[in-house]
């Protein structure tokens, strides 16, 4: 029988307290929320927040605290899994075409920042794409676990120096109505900035209107722009880390 997934909701996926060593002075005030631990997994090695909800094959799941998934309804039938078995099914095309058709056929949101960092640029002039041209957006938060590898695989990336591809990162530092202000909020990204040796610009927001604007609600979330607008999209580590492969393959080809 044939089977069919449908993403209803994918939450952003969420590690543990974050390990890059700070200061007491650094850290968020005790009234900032707890971080999530709850990670669940399916087939194909991508994670889950707790609360993200999956259609397989006409049932709901929910990724529970244990974490493993949870069927919504209460069928006796209905079994909870320790995987999601996605094995052959492109998971995240639903997401993809919504994410293109809202940011096709119109500009571009504008990129509001409290710091650009690695840049003198206004962060909208680094939007600019030339023609023949591309830029790699990488949109992350601090909290996010898959976010974290892929940040040190963009790194390595934008290392290279690739002549007609730019790299920008945009990370939401944090979540403007649970968490407190202050200086922290810069100082943690700056941290795992510094740990996964990021050089390439990045612009760095509290702002859940950019993340909307940019449909980055979920993340990690790649883009590839050129002069004519959006043209790929990655949701999820694994997608980006295979999204950066191809990009180097194409650029290797480019060179020779």
């Amino acid at each position: 029988m044939a089977r069919s997934i449908t993403v209803i909701l994918f939450l952003a996926a969420t590690g543990g307290p974050v390990t890059t060593p700070f200061s007491a002075a650094d850290q968020p005030p005790s009234t900032a929320r707890p971080q999530p631990l709850a990670l669940c997994e399916d087939s194909e090695g991508d994670v889950y927040s707790e609360g993200a909800v999956v259609q397989i094959n006409g049932q709901l799941m929910r990724c529970v605290i244990g974490p493993h998934w949870a069927p919504l309804d209460s069928r006796p039938s209905a079994a909870s899994r320790s995987v999601l078995d996605v094995t052959g099914v492109d998971v995240s095309a639903p997401q993809r075409d919504a994410i293109l058709q809202a940011l096709a056929g119109r500009p571009l949101p504008e990129l509001h920042c409290d710091a650009v960092l690695n840049s003198n640029k206004d962060a909208n002039d680094l939007l600019h794409v030339p023609a023949n041209h591309r830029l790699l957006m990488m949109f992350w938060t601090p909290t996010c676990a898959p976010c974290k590898p892929l940040l040190g695989e963009l790194a390595t990336f934008a290392g290279r120096r690739h002549y007609s591809l730019a790299v920008l990162g945009v990370v939401q530092a944090a979540d403007p109505e649970l968490d407190p202000p202050g200086d922290w909020r810069l100082l943690r990204v700056q941290g795992l900035m510094s740990q996964y040796s990021v050089d390439f610009p990045t612009c760095v927001h509290s702002s859940s209107e950019v993340s909307e604007a940019w449909q980055a609600t979920g993340v990690p979330l790649t883009i590839v722009l050129s002069d004519r607008g959006v043209e790929r999209v990655a949701l999820g580590g694994k997608e980006g880390h295979d999204l950066l492969e191809d990009l180097f393959d194409t650029q290797e080809v480019g060179r020779r």
